[in-house]
């Protein structure tokens, strides 16, 4: 500080009106108290203890401005002054010069020794006694508070003589501040302490939206509260560090979070102070962390560290050692390494290399390997490339892209570079993060087509043109791809042609050029080997293209083929068209297998990859299931991942999951808002399936709401899309808004193209919708024995809303027939299913022929994850599916301690003690075991 704090005249500043002072009620409390006391002539000492950033300047500028009425003299230690003797205590007098004009001859003599070095020093002893003269001099009438920070960083001889002062102040009006991280050993020790620990979670949170004006992300709050650890100045500094992108998490985190000055400031002054080998060890133990501890004591001894050199951290509370080594603050281990010289971080990466090397992640050796390096080594180039292949083979192709572009780099030859940047790109679109993909490429020169890599390049571009929306003719590009590709590679020419006929069908109506019926020909008609075995991706391509040709009958065997087949796929491209496959043939029990699958496999790939899985498992399957509040939680997750990930398109795509979850719902306008802006969207990109989709979602909200006519406007214009969609879902929706509209002709005409459909299946999902639709057309004498078919048969399937809305559809049908008894049995069920999943407005409808029968609605009780954040909901529902919290932090992309934070929180919202309870409060909420399992 140095100088004089102006006290704030008013003295009535709330703490809670300072940003820095939130959750330090209890503190300031005991500062008023001691600056309460000095105002009455009395004179006291507090410390104010706890780890850098934790707060405690803050408290002493709170001081200063509630010190009404009082001198305010603040000093501060400082490093480098810790060897000019006095420096402190000069300081302090400065501050001071009126009351030391009147001291008798023996006290002001010792304290003109201090800045005259021609004079005896006099003892400690006097000068803490004409320093108490000084405050004793001051009277009751003009109470003093003497704020002291960062007092371990003082001179010797400032802070004995305080020290000594401290101890023996009694009717001075002297109100005595000090702050330092700990008294330990220091001169202060004895005096009254008051530990300032990390701020609680709820107050953390405050502070750091406080500090970020900006749009701060759900899963980035989460990350910087579990990681910060509730220390205001790391809070408050990061907040300021990361960009809006960061915050809003349109880009990942940085792998090391940046620090603020003054925090990485601090606690490098801590580190400093500890021995050389110790420093080394904390840069061992930041370049690899959560190494177990055979593998940091075996790099500690290549580099001739004993381990009893991380004894000075440990006891500086810097570190924590058990079953491994790790910092007390993650951001400690970021500022280690940060500050530490290049040429030791080599060193360490050296010696991890050499250990890890023979571990069982030989992976992580190569990349201290390569971190190591200073330049091109092409024997290391060599190892990242084998341990990219091996990454690859594992489905983890995110640290395959790593490794690959790191590859590239230390490649001494520029055929070598092209080649492994290639295939860097390749790899990042396997995990679903094509802008990434494309970033990779965009790093090689304009003319890189005419290499022999060129044909295979321009199918990636094409490929990432697609995925990124980039080209409305992406299916007659990929058709050109292919066509080259069947001179030089059969197989990727086949898995070309089924991204052209995808690529096609999500266009639709929207699509130039190229229709999807002559991108099904071509495929049909492509070049095939006869000597390669059948594999997933013909029989998917063979299957789609006689589906748009022929129809489901042909298509079906074909199709339930690939199904069998993916069902151990680690593909997650390949899955996705498989659960495509599955919605064609009304295949639930197929369709959970592949999304549970998918999502499984994704997790491991990347995080793009995990984005696209989670929106269609929450957009599709749990919408399919009833479960909307948990298809909210994905589909929400999904659009933080690709925001992240910077996937504009999978973050579009997300909107369509929250459409169908409103319009299931009931949410009229909410659903109606979104609608507009994915109908514009779709339209724009020209994305005909997702046009579709949009469509189909109104169709169900006017359905639920019983705008009969408008529903079928919506349905209608659903139907002439090509998705995968049409069969499963919008034709239903079709078939009853035209029955109910009286427009028979059409209901007729839908049923007709249902039928062919769901004959073809022969689930107990496609019989059971079948038997409904049937009903709705059918004549009084056989409607009924088809309502109660096909609630026999849906009762067996995961369809579960559309179980209810069989029983709402007899429900209305018996009514109408004068059957009271039995319509009220039959809408009472539906009632109690739609309300439990939270479908609104059909349960508005069954409440409505309730009452029409005399009969009421039973009361209900709101969701349990109501009470949830959308981050805590997603950790709730992984657990409640048996998963480990390593297993949800690799899934989420956060550390296992961010885990622990929030299921911490769940624990005390939800009033349960265990995951087993977790789960069975899950359950009873989510109205399962009412029908078929899920």
């Amino acid at each position: 500080m140095g100088s004089s704090i102006a006290a704030d005249s008013r003295g009535s500043r709330s703490a809670t009106r300072r940003p820095r002072l939130v959750g330090r009620l209890s503190e300031c409390a005991a500062i008023d108290r001691l600056l309460e006391s000095a105002r009455d002539g009395r004179s006291g000492a507090l410390a104010l203890c706890g780890e850098p950033g934790i707060g405690k300047t803050a408290l002493l500028e709170y001081a200063a401005e509630r010190a009404t009425g009082m001198t305010v003299a603040a000093i501060a230690g400082h490093e480098p002054e810790r060897e000019l003797s006095f420096a402190g205590l000069h300081d302090l007098l400065t501050q001071l010069q009126e009351e030391t004009m009147d001291l008798a001859q023996p006290a002001r003599e010792a304290l003109n020794a201090i800045s005259d070095t021609g004079a005896a020093a006099p003892s400690l002893i006097s000068f803490g006694a004409a320093l108490l003269a000084v405050f004793a001099g001051r009277g009751p009438a003009r109470p003093l508070l003497c704020l002291i920070d960062d007092a371990h960083a003082l001179d010797r001889e400032t802070a004995q003589i305080l020290g000594f002062v401290s101890r023996r102040l009694s009717d001075e009006g002297v109100a005595l501040l000090v702050a330092a991280d700990t008294l330990e050993g220091q001169p202060f020790e004895g005096i009254p302490e008051l530990h300032v620990p990390p701020l609680p979670d709820d107050d953390a949170r405050v502070l750091l939206d406080a500090a970020t004006p900006e749009h701060l992300n759900e899963q980035v709050r989460a990350q910087l509260l579990a990681e910060l650890n509730g220390n205001p100045l790391a809070l408050l500094d990061l907040a300021g560090a990361l960009t809006p992108h960061e915050l809003a998490g349109r880009v990942p985190l940085p792998a090391h979070l940046p620090l603020g000055p003054r925090l990485e400031q601090r606690l490098m002054r801590r580190v400093a102070a500890l021995p050389p080998a110790t420093r080394l060890m904390l840069l061992l133990v930041a370049a690899e962390p959560g190494a177990s501890n055979d593998i940091l004591w075996s790099a500690a001894e290549d580099l001739g560290l004993e381990r009893t050199a991380l004894d000075p951290a440990e006891s500086a509370g810097i570190v924590e050692v058990g079953e491994n080594v790790r910092f007390r603050y993650s951001f400690m281990g970021t500022a280690v390494y940060r500050m530490s010289p290049g040429h030791d971080r080599r060193r360490v990466h050296s010696a991890l290399a050499a250990v890890t090397r023979s571990s069982l992640n030989g992976d992580q050796g190569t990349m201290h390997r390569a971190a190591a390096s200073l330049g091109p080594d092409a024997d290391v180039a060599d190892e990242l490339e084998q341990a990219a292949k091996a990454a690859s083979t594992r489905g983890a192709f995110s640290a395959a892209a790593a490794l690959l572009e790191r590859s590239a780099e230390l490649t001494p030859n520029d055929v070598g570079h092209l080649t492994r940047t290639v295939a860097a790109a390749e790899a990042e679109l396997a995990a679903g993060a094509p802008l990434r993909a494309s970033i990779v490429l965009d790093r090689l020169g304009p003319d890189v087509a005419a290499q022999p890599e060129g044909v295979h390049l321009q199918r990636l571009r094409a490929v990432i043109d697609v995925e990124l929306d980039r080209n409305r003719d992406g299916a007659r590009s990929l058709l050109a791809v292919a066509r080259a590709l069947e001179q030089v590679d059969l197989q990727q020419a086949g898995e070309t042609y089924l991204e052209a006929l995808n690529a096609a069908i999500h266009a639709g109506t929207l699509g130039r050029n190229y229709s999807v019926i002559w991108t099904a020909k071509a495929a049909r008609e492509r070049t095939r080997d006869p000597a390669a075995g059948i594999t997933a991706s013909d029989l998917l391509l063979d299957g789609f293209a006689t589906l748009v040709l022929e129809g489901h009958a042909a298509a079906a065997p074909l199709l339930r083929r690939a199904l069998k087949m993916l069902r151990e796929s680690s593909t997650p491209r390949l899955l996705g068209f498989g659960c495509d496959a599955a919605i064609e043939l009304l295949d639930d029990e197929a369709l959970y297998d592949l999304v549970t699958r998918r999502v499984d496999v994704a997790g491991r790939v990347g995080p793009g990859t995990l984005a696209s899985a989670l929106n269609y498992r929450g957009s599709v399957y749990e919408i399919l299931v009833g479960r909307f509040d948990m298809a909210t939680v994905d589909v929400r997750h999904a659009a933080e991942i690709a925001a992240a990930e910077g996937d504009l398109g999978v973050g579009d795509r997300t909107r369509l999951g929250q459409l169908l979850a409103a319009a299931w719902c009931g949410r009229d306008k909410r659903a109606r808002r979104i609608a507009r802006g994915a109908i514009g969207d779709a339209t724009a990109r020209g994305q005909g399936a997702e046009l579709g989709f949009a469509q189909h979602a109104l169709a169900v909200l006017e359905n639920g709401l019983g705008h009969y006519d408008a529903a079928m406007t919506a349905a209608r214009a659903a139907c002439e899309e090509t998705g995968c969609f049409v069969t499963a879902f919008a034709l239903p929706e079709l078939i009853e808004a035209a029955a109910r509209s009286r427009d028979l002709d059409l209901a007729a005409t839908a049923l007709g193209r249902f039928e062919e459909a769901a004959l073809a299946s022969g689930t107990e999902w496609s019989n059971g919708m079948l038997a409904r639709s049937r009903a709705l057309l059918a004549e009084p004498v056989a409607a009924e024995a088809l309502y109660e078919s096909a609630i026999e048969h849906l009762k067996h399937c995961r369809a579960r809303p559309q179980l209810a809305r069989a029983r709402l559809m007899y429900g209305e049908w018996l009514r109408r027939r004068r059957r009271r008894s039995d319509a009220r049995a039959q809408l009472t069920v539906a009632y109690e299913m739609l309300r439990g999943m939270g479908a609104d407005a059909f349960a508005g409808r069954a409440q409505l022929e309730l009452v029409a029968t005399g009969g009421r609605a039973p009361e209900h009780k709101g969701a349990v994850l109501d009470a949830l954040t959308p981050h805590e909901q997603r950790i709730a529902l992984l657990v409640a599916d048996g998963a480990s919290n390593p297993a949800i932090a690799e899934q989420l992309f956060v550390s296992v301690r961010t885990v622990e934070y929030h299921l911490h929180k769940i624990f005390q919202k939800l009033s349960v003690g265990s995951r087993t309870e977790l789960a069975h409060r899950l359950l009873r909420s989510s109205g399962e075991g009412s029908s078929a399992s899920l």
